[in-house]
């Protein structure tokens, strides 16, 4: 069984809790996101070494243009398909504060990052499909609207509105191997948009009952099947494929 991209495990001296396990392909390495008092560091494990010689990937000392905060927390990771580095740097402010690299880069002394979204940019959330970088941006639209840039050279800047603004809030966004989700919410109720990124086309996804819901990509870079949950105060979960 292929393991999926890649592990990012975060480390207090308090507590270990691991909220994302995912391994980097082909090669039995991971990330990991050490904090002590005001030293985070995001490293590469190889399985097997002592995780005492694990390069540095990202800190506040390796990288000072990035302005890390002792109360954030450096985060590397794989897009699903495994072609784009992220470096995150994350912290109680919802707001993307984020870069991007070549994913050949992690076995390199240094990697060159390029800005992906600032705080200032107000994206909540992005994923890769195929060629396109998807954004979930409330600049200019505090319901939040989708907007889409080329993977290939990805920049807020250069993003185009795929979903405008609408009366209910964009709450989520995910993928499968072919279709963007987005999930919108009046406050109560929710609704699931798909977009196929082949023929460019929105459609609702026809799921049954009035509920918060949930859509969990089963292998986003290679199959579209999904599950859907559907949760209200009087359902407790109903899961359909």
């Amino acid at each position: 069984m292929r393991p999926v991209s890649v592990c990012l495990l975060v480390t207090t001296t308090a507590f270990c809790t691991c909220p994302t396990i995912r391994w980097t392909p082909k090669t039995p390495t991971a990330t990991w996101t050490r904090k002590r008092g005001c030293t985070n560091k995001a490293r590469l494990h190889k399985l097997g070494t002592d995780p005492a010689n694990d390069p540095k990937l990202l800190s506040r000392a390796k990288n000072p243009e990035m302005g890390i905060r002792p109360d954030q927390y450096p985060a590397v990771y794989l897009s699903d398909d495994d072609t784009q580095l992220y470096g995150d740097v994350g912290s109680v402010d919802r707001r993307a504060n984020v870069w991007i690299a070549n994913p050949a880069d992690l076995t390199k002394p240094s990697i060159a990052w390029k800005r992906l979204a600032s705080p200032t940019d107000s994206v909540y959330a992005y994923l890769k499909l195929g060629n396109r970088l998807f954004l979930q941006s409330i600049k200019g639209a505090p319901n939040g609207q989708i907007l889409v840039t080329d993977a290939t050279n990805p920049g807020v800047a250069t993003a185009t509105v795929l979903l405008p603004e609408s009366k209910q809030h964009i709450t989520r966004m995910g993928s499968s191997k072919d279709f963007l989700f987005v999930t919108l919410s009046d406050g109560i109720n929710e609704t699931i948009r798909q977009y196929d990124a082949r023929s460019n086309q929105w459609a609702t996804v026809p799921i049954p009952g009035t509920a918060t819901m949930y859509i969990e990509p089963y292998d986003a870079p290679r199959s579209n099947d999904v599950l859907a949950y559907v949760m209200s105060w009087n359902n407790p979960g109903t899961n359909l494929w």
